[in-house]
This record gives structure tokens, sequence and C-alpha cells, in this order.
């Protein structure tokens, strides 16, 4: 889990994405090759086997034909119908010796080759007697030529019709099992196809999980962090810091942004505490300044105050200083009248 952690979010996109393409091309790959071993399967059938069957089944009745014409060459005694005979014989041989021709291209190793080979072992036996038979039936001596027909040809024709119809049946044979083994690999494919793509389901599955777990639930939960730190949620937790991919280094810095958040919080309650403490040291500095005015103020009143005082005293001294100064004045004035009268006196 911690090394699908610290892929990045692009090699887990492309490996997820990869992992499916390999999938899809294993898949299709094997389907194709299974399809093609069913193809196989079936060209063969219908390349080889089917045409072979096909062209012993009409050589079978091309050689029955042959022998047919033979008996109704022994049969006919005119010249006009025995030269027909010939005719049809001759063309019988060369149509027995087209299918041959065509034949050989399809005969496998083995068994079959055999039953060929014994095929044109009689035919070359039954081709060298048939003259014999055919010039006693042109001069009419049909007891003789039956008696070929029957005793020297007969028995060859008999081994002759057993080895194609073996060899028919060999094929027919090798055809149903061409058939069945294509049929075989057409339900092993099946189940094998339905198996892959069950695999390959479960890896696209789990190759969308782990894109999901790996990517989209952490950018999920990420994105919800990044909410609630906008939010002013600096109580949130952050995970995922230790990861190694992008969701990691993104985590990382909401964390470096949380702890500047937290950082410039506390330093604005710093500052906001020192600008309440220097408020209150302003205003008791206001306030001292003004008790010292207001001390100053009623320092300089009570100087005055007792200064008023000091020369109220002094006047009244002074008033009672004129006063007694007048009187004074008044009593030498007197004195003076009267020294004058004395004078004028």
């Amino acid at each position: 889990m911690n090394f699908w952690q610290n892929i990045s979010i692009r090699t887990k996109v492309f490996s997820a994405f990869a992992c499916t393409l390999i999938v899809t091309i294993a898949l299709g790959v094997f389907s194709i090759l299974q399809l093609s071993d069913v193809n196989d399967a079936a060209a063969d059938v219908r390349d080889n086997w089917l045409p072979t069957v096909q062209l012993l089944g009409r050589l079978v009745q091309q050689v029955e034909m042959m022998r047919n014409h033979e008996g109704l060459h022994i049969l006919t005694t005119d010249d006009a119908g025995i030269a027909a005979m010939d005719a049809k014989i001759v063309k019988d041989r060369e149509t027995i010796a087209d299918m041959r021709k065509e034949y050989e291209p399809m005969v496998t190793p083995g068994t079959e080759r055999k039953m060929v080979d014994d095929y044109d072992r009689l035919m070359a036996s039954y081709l060298d007697i048939e003259p014999k038979m055919l010039a006693l039936s042109r001069k009419n001596q049909n007891v003789e030529a039956t008696a070929v027909f029957r005793e020297e040809l007969l028995p060859i024709f008999e081994q002759l019709r057993t080895t194609l119809l073996a060899d028919l049946k060999f094929n027919s044979d090798e055809g149903h099992k061409a058939a069945d083994k294509g049929a075989a690999i057409y339900h092993s494919a099946h189940s094998l196809i339905i198996g892959a793509i069950a695999l390959a389901a479960a890896l696209s599955i789990g190759a969308s999980l782990a894109i999901i777990m790996g990517v989209a639930t952490p950018i999920g939960l990420t994105t919800a962090v990044v909410k609630r730190l906008a939010a002013g949620e600096l109580d949130v937790h952050v995970s995922g810091a230790e990861r190694g991919d992008e969701v990691g280094s993104l985590a990382a810095a909401l964390q470096v942004f949380k702890d500047n958040s937290i950082a410039m919080k506390k330093l604005e309650a710093e500052q906001e505490e020192m600008k309440k403490k220097a408020e209150a040291e302003r205003k008791t500095m206001v306030l001292k300044v003004a008790q010292d005015f207001e001390d100053s103020v009623k320092g300089v009143v009570n100087i005055v105050a007792s200064a008023s005082t000091e020369m109220q005293s002094a006047a009244q001294s002074l008033s009672a200083t004129a006063e007694e100064t007048t009187r004074q004045s008044t009593t030498v004035a007197a004195a003076s009248e009267q020294a004058s009268a004395n004078v004028q006196t």
C-alpha cells in the first residue's frame, strides 16, 4: 500500500489503463487464437475431409457405373450398341482417372495413403484384364466374356469397391473427428473466453478501485481539508503528507499553510495583546500626565493662594502703618500748629 501511495498520480492512471489495455489485448489475442483453431478445424472439414468424402462417393459411383457399362457391353450384340458401350467405358476410364488425379492432393499420409495405394494396384490389375473381356464381347463370345467378367474381374472389383468404401468411411470418420475437435475447441474456447472476460473485468474493477482509493479518495479528503482551512478551522488534521505522490505534496503544502496560518494567528494575537498593552500604558501615561498637571496646577494655586495671603497681610500691615503714619502726621501737624502758635505767641 505504501508503494502504491508513493507512485505519482500520472503513473497510477497510466498503470491502470495499461493493465486494462494489456488484459484487453490478451483477451483479444486469446479469442482470435481460439477462433483460429475453430476455423482451422472447420476449414479442415470443409477443404479436406468433406471434399474427399464427396469425391470418393462419386468415384465409387463411377467405378460401379463402369462395371454396369461392362455388363451391358456383354449383353449388347449389335455393332452400334457395342461401339456405344465402348465409348461409355472409355469415358468412364477417363472420368475415373480424372477423379483419381483430383484426389491425390487430398490424400493424407498413413492409413489413407495405404488404402489409395491398394486402390491404384487393384485398379491397374482390373484395367489390365478389362480389354480381354471387351475383346471377347466385341466378337459376341459372350459366354467367355461373361466368364472373364465374373471370375477374373469380379473379385478384383469387389476388393476395389471394398477399398474405396473403407477409404470413404475413413474420411467420413476423420471428418466427424475434425468436426468434434472443432466443437470441443469451441466449447473450451467459450469457457476460457468467459473466464478471461471475468478476469479482465476483475482486473478492470481492481484498477478502478486502485484509482479511486489511490487518487480520488485522497484528493477528496484533501479538498475537504482545504475547505475547512479556508473556513478558518486551523485545528483540522492534515493527513497524507507522508505520501510520495502529488497528493502527499499537496498535503505537505497544506500542512505548511496550516502551520503558517497558526503562526500568523499567534502573531496577530501577540500584536493585539501588545496593542492592548500599549493602549493601557498610553492611558496610564495620559492619566499620569493629567495627574501631574493637576498636581502642578494645584501647587501653583496653593503658591498663589499663599502669596495672596501674604500680600493681604502685607497690605493690612501697610494699611496699619499708613493709619499710624496718618495719625502721627496729624499729631505732628497738631504739634506743628501748636509750635507755630507758640512761635506766634
